[in-house]
């Protein structure tokens, strides 16, 4: 059996794991990276990527330079596609400033409606 201790700030103990199985990582790396790991290892920087772009913090620090490594680049294009639609969305929402909150409800309410009839039970 193995413990396995996830460290917080400052070195203090915030989480364990107990595995009946020795972990390896089948990528080669000393993070002992899982199959389930794996499946979800982008989203976190996927995450703070789109909040950087959708927040502007480009714009406003035209120097700003990052790189996110070690999650390889598969997701990289499926992501792009998502986080345009996001600035279509952000942009389209921009434009709904002067609109009261239950007016917005009810149009996302019924653009879902329409989208997912028949799909999904509503």
């Amino acid at each position: 059996m193995r413990w396995l201790w996830l460290h917080g700030s400052e070195g203090r103990p915030c989480a364990w794991l107990r595995s009946d199985h020795d972990v390896t990582d089948f990528l080669g790396g000393g993070e002992n990276v899982r199959a389930k790991d794996f499946m979800a290892i982008h989203q976190r920087p996927e995450i703070f990527w789109a909040a950087m772009v959708l927040d502007g913090m480009f714009e406003r620090f035209p120097g700003l330079r990052g790189a996110s490594v070690e999650e390889g680049a598969l997701g990289v294009v499926p992501w792009i596609r998502r986080l345009d639609r996001a600035m279509q969305v952000q942009r389209f929402e921009a434009t709904m400033d002067a609109v009261s909150e239950t007016v917005m409800q009810r149009f996302y309410s019924s653009n879902f409606a329409d989208l997912y009839r028949g799909v999904v039970p509503l």
